[in-house]
């Protein structure tokens, strides 16, 4: 199959580029960036319209700013009966515009979202969630990555998922390791962790070292964002109220909230097998 890469150059552009030559397909790039790298990507056109006219399918790997206008730029030119795979962190109002445009050029439309980041290797089984823009779009993602492990969601359902997923995660380990910056070094603090926090300074970090323009991106274009944001400082103003009112009773409670959980000791091996992993 004749597949091109629109954002080839980018981290998950290139990933996937790696991925379908290992498959065996014929990959084709295009981005407005200068390539860079050693030369062993995806052989890069000079246009959007070369990427994209005889390909077989074409996948969407741009900013997400971007993608709606490539998006609709690519379409003018893909062939009927092609596929159009957009892989965008947020949906939003891209899906809309996205399916209304392919159905219109006869092309049908794929809309995964990567469980995962540009570093895992492309022989790692990959976690996708598909989001069902078609009643194929299960068996659709199956054939182009026949190894996945995939969930399935609606358009509508999607980005609050990913409110929670994604914007809370970075958020909030944004505000810790600033915090903790604030106060101590983190190389002091490491010295001197628990494997609680030894493990969430470092979660953090990796966090941190992504894209900052991609997770501002995603905090900014997600419309569920802010909701879970205020829920979080809600609940942060709570629990230091209840502090500062040394009101033991319901921090008690408080932090509790997971206690009866069957899978806490399962959690809590899991967390100490980590740290040693980390640290041996």
């Amino acid at each position: 199959m004749n597949i091109s890469i629109v954002g080839a150059n980018g981290a998950m552009g290139s990933f996937f580029a790696r991925y379908f030559a290992s498959r065996g397909h014929n990959v084709l790039g295009f981005d407005i960036k200068r390539q860079k790298g050693s030369g062993q990507g995806p052989v890069m056109v000079a246009s959007l319209e070369l990427a994209v006219r005889q390909a077989d399918a074409v996948m969407l790997a741009t900013p997400m700013t971007s993608m709606g206008s490539v998006g609709r730029k690519a379409l003018l030119h893909m062939k009927r009966g092609s596929y159009l795979i957009e892989i965008s962190s947020v949906k939003g109002n891209l899906l809309p515009t996205l399916r209304r445009l392919s159905r219109a050029r006869g092309v049908e439309l794929l809309s995964i979202h990567p469980l995962f980041g540009p570093a895992q290797n492309v022989s790692d089984r990959m976690k996708l969630l598909v989001v069902m823009t078609g009643k194929n779009s299960r068996s659709l993602a199956h054939t182009f990555f026949p190894n996945a492990e995939i969930y399935t969601t609606s358009p509508a359902l999607h980005d609050r998922l990913m409110s929670l997923i994604l914007s809370l995660t970075h958020a909030t380990n944004a505000a810790f390791v600033s915090v903790v910056k604030s106060n101590i070094k983190p190389q002091r603090l490491k010295r001197m962790a628990t494997p609680f926090s030894y493990l969430q300074l470092i979660l953090g970090q990796a966090i941190l070292s992504q894209s900052p323009e991609l997770m501002a991106e995603i905090q900014a274009e997600n419309r569920y964002s802010e909701e879970v944001l205020r829920s979080m400082i809600s609940e942060l103003t709570r629990i230091a109220d209840l502090v500062r009112d040394k009101n033991t009773e319901e921090l008690t409670r408080a932090f509790a909230i997971q206690r009866q959980d069957s899978s806490s000791r399962n959690a809590i091996d899991s967390v100490y097998r980590a740290y040693r992993s980390i640290v041996s």
